[in-house]
């Protein structure tokens, strides 16, 4: 009996993370492995969505709800090049992880923080998720030690009411502006 339980354990799944979830989307233009990279990021606990074209990644990821953006670049000749770049100056603390084909030599010269080599390999898939998570706590605990400058601001009203502030904090989600 004792081998039969020990055996067992292995099977279990770990205790959820304390805080939020890590929120994921996955770029795939072909759909070749999306599907794939959704199954086993929900297996870690992620939150995962799937775009199929850029217009539509681009508009979810302006939404500012995803954390990592996981990109199928192929061979790296297509318009992904672009999107990750565009992707890059836009939201420079989202971790990009760049999903390609092994004797794909333009998707080097793609911006990542992370290379995913196909075939794709489970661990591989869980490391990079997990490695970009900590890249997001990373970066949004920088930003909650960073004090920002007090900063005066005019807030202007259309109908020409303008109300003077302080920017007296900046994070990843957003400002803080309060009333002098």
């Amino acid at each position: 009996m004792q081998k039969l339980t020990k055996a067992r354990d292995r099977w279990l799944k770990p205790e959820p993370r304390k805080g939020p979830a890590t929120n994921i989307l996955v770029v795939d233009r072909s759909q070749t492995s999306c599907w794939l990279v959704k199954s086993i990021l929900l297996g870690q606990r992620f939150g995962v969505s799937i775009a199929t074209s850029l217009e539509e990644a681009s508009t979810k990821m302006a939404t500012g709800l995803f954390d990592v953006a996981f990109v199928d670049v192929g061979d790296g000749s297509g318009p992904e090049r672009e999107f990750l770049a565009s992707l890059q100056v836009e939201m420079p603390a989202v971790p990009l992880v760049v999903v390609q084909r092994a004797e794909a030599a333009q998707a080097e010269s793609c911006p990542a923080a992370i290379r995913i080599v196909k075939p794709i390999r489970v661990a591989k898939v869980q490391d990079a998720g997990r490695l970009a998570a900590s890249l997001v706590a990373k970066a949004s605990l920088e930003a909650r030690i960073r004090t920002a400058v007090r900063l005066p601001v005019r807030v202007q009203h259309p109908e020409g009411a303008s109300i003077p502030c302080l920017l007296t904090n900046v994070s990843l989600s957003g400002l803080m502006l309060e009333p002098e």
